[in-house]
């Protein structure tokens, strides 16, 4: 068994709050911007139109993202691509922690 290499205390500075840091599986990758677009105007649509089928609201969704200003797709865009970089900073917290302390790398297996 390896001894990790980074202080759990220390692992606040990138959001990580539980020992999610020892298994890449357990961190979810990032969402496209249209994703987080979707999620955040699914609901809204659903209270206007209460009987809508998930298909009816998606092409709703879709139709309001394809008329989107630029400056508002630019912001999704923009959350996407730092929730793209806290993922990776994520994963190379959780492979760091899988080099043991003599520098060979730890399998996933072994790591559990």
């Amino acid at each position: 068994m390896h001894q990790p290499l980074i202080d759990k205390s220390d692992l606040m500075i990138y959001g990580i709050e539980s020992d999610e840091y020892l298994d890449i599986s357990s961190i979810e990758p990032p969402v496209s911007a249209y994703a987080l677009f979707f999620h955040d105007h699914q609901g809204l649509i659903k209270n206007e139109n209460p009987k809508a089928t998930f298909g009816e609201i998606s092409k709703s969704i879709a139709s309001l993202w394809d008329n989107l200003d630029n400056l508002t797709k630019k912001k999704y865009k923009e959350r996407t691509e730092q929730a793209k970089r806290d993922y990776l900073k994520r994963i190379a917290v959780c492979r760091a922690n899988q080099v043991s302390q003599d520098g060979s790398i730890v399998s996933e297996k072994e790591a559990q």
